[in-house]
Formats: structure tokens, sequence, C-alpha cells
């Protein structure tokens, strides 16, 4: 006598497919907003350079001498003015101390270090000129 056997194993896989679903619906969102995110961060750069480029100019076209130190006067950063007025190079200004470029640093130590900010006060007028 022939039998014939017949085995059925049924494993619902409702709950595995939903969260398939919805881990792939989180996927692609996310791939929106990273790619929304790269866009506002390249928005953002192209501004930063332009207002970089834009006040660099200022800085080294000013008619004035501009030096930026640090609070022992070395020097950080000098324009193109201030390069003049020393007979320097920038490249042999940066790292030097400010007060010892001076014949007279005594003096210039003195305007130096009144001239920190200490202090900051601030206020802007409004449209009816009122503070």
């Amino acid at each position: 006598r022939d039998e014939t056997l017949i085995q059925v194993l049924i494993q619902d896989i409702t709950e595995k497919k939903e969260a398939d679903l919805k881990l792939q619906k989180s996927e692609e969102e996310l791939k929106i907003l990273n790619r929304e995110l790269e866009k506002i961060v390249l928005e953002r750069t192209k501004e930063l350079r332009e207002s970089e480029r834009k006040y660099r100019h200022l800085y080294e076209n000013s008619p004035f001498s501009i030096a930026l130190l640090n609070t022992k006067g070395k020097i950080i950063d000098v324009n193109s003015k201030t390069s003049k007025l020393f007979g320097y190079k920038k490249e042999d200004l940066i790292g030097k101390n400010y007060l010892k470029l001076s014949k007279r640093p005594t003096l210039l130590n003195t305007r130096f270090k009144s001239s920190l900010i200490s202090s900051f006060k601030s206020f802007s007028l409004n449209k009816i000129k009122s503070i």
C-alpha cells in the first residue's frame, strides 16, 4: 500500500512584512531629508564663502592699517596697509609681537593695553528713533 504524506508548515509573516515596509519607508524618508540637508549645507557654504570674500576684500583694501592681535600683542593677521606701514611682508609680520616692532614700545604698549575691550555696550535705534 502506497501512502503519501504531505506536511504543510504555515507561518504568518504579516508582522515581519509590515515591519520591513515601515523600515523601507523610514530609510527613504531619511534619504530625502539627507539630500535636503546636503542642499542646505551647500547653500550655506556658498553664502559663507561669498561673505568671507566680501569682508576679506574690505579688510585687505581698507585705507586704514588693520592688525589682528591676541591679548599678548602677537600678530595673527594684518592687511596690506599694515604691511606697507611697517615695511614687512605679511608673512614676516604674522607671529611677531606688535609692541616690539615699534621704536616707541612704551607708548604703543600703553595704547594697546588701553584698547583691549574690557566691556562692551550696545544700543540700537528703532524706527521712531527711541532706544
